[in-house]
């Protein structure tokens, strides 16, 4: 009668699936390299049958996965997916990576690829404010000349001109790297 407990103990085969332990085999490394693999998310292909224990749906797949992913970096954070902090090793290809990514923006701001983005916002902002500023100022300039104006195409020329005048202004005042709007010169 034990026997037969033992063998009920055991899981069916079912067609199809493959265990872990086989597949550890079919890849010649150990079941627990395949266990922490599947642990850390990098055997998608890994599903769990009825009874919550792990099987291989398609061996084909799961033995790319395993090509695929197995050089595939740990986490960046410093630790391990235990958990526990990394070895020193670790620790010291993490640095090395972040100096190499430093010395790559800086090598790329001082050729003139990176910018400060707030200093970008605030010199956005400027220009913003200028063009604002300069269209604003018009009717200031033209209200009292409009206003005695009775014929509306000089009144459109006049309001045509000054715009005209404010802007050309403006876009050489923003070309020379100024942010003053030029009212000077369109007066």
């Amino acid at each position: 009668m034990q026997r037969s407990k033992r063998v009920g103990r055991t899981a069916p085969r079912t067609p199809g699936r493959t265990s872990l332990r086989a597949l550890a085999r079919r890849l010649k490394v150990s079941e627990k390299a395949v266990r922490k693999a599947v642990k850390a998310g990098r055997l998608p292909s890994v599903a769990l049958d009825e009874h919550g224990r792990p099987h291989v749906t398609d061996t084909t797949v799961a033995v790319q996965e395993w090509k695929v992913n197995r050089a595939k970096p740990g986490p960046t954070n410093g630790d391990t997916p235990h958990g526990r902090p990394g070895t020193l090793t670790e620790a010291q290809t993490r640095v090395a990576f972040q100096r190499e990514v430093k010395l790559e923006l800086e090598n790329l701001k001082a050729r003139g690829l990176l910018i400060d983005a707030a200093q970008e916002k605030r010199r956005d902002f400027e220009c913003a404010r200028t063009v604002r500023d300069s269209i604003l100022n018009v009717p200031d300039r033209l209200s009292a000349e409009l206003a005695a104006e009775t014929d509306a195409r000089k009144v459109h020329a006049r309001l045509d001109e000054e715009l005209r005048k404010a802007l050309v202004a403006l876009a050489a005042a923003l070309d020379a790297g100024t942010a003053d709007g030029g009212d000077d010169a369109s007066e």
